[in-house]
């Protein structure tokens, strides 16, 4: 987890999962990005990609990518 991020936890569904987000911003671009989560492996799989793909994207691109 990035020192100094802001962190927001997410969760519920039919397996209980919860993962906790946490993004550094310098400006308008994420820094550094991290998670920790109590669940299944598909959880895990699912944050690491997230984090992967908000790395070094500004910030307003971060939030809007999704699924597709």
């Amino acid at each position: 987890m990035p020192v100094g991020a802001a962190t927001v936890t997410v969760g519920g569904g039919a397996c209980c999962d919860r993962i906790r987000f946490s993004l550094a911003l310098a400006g308008e671009h994420v820094t550094d990005a991290g998670f920790d989560r109590d669940g299944c492996g598909a959880a895990s799989v699912a944050a690491n990609a997230a984090v992967t793909l908000v790395r070094g994207r500004g910030v307003l691109g971060a939030a809007t990518f999704g699924a597709g």
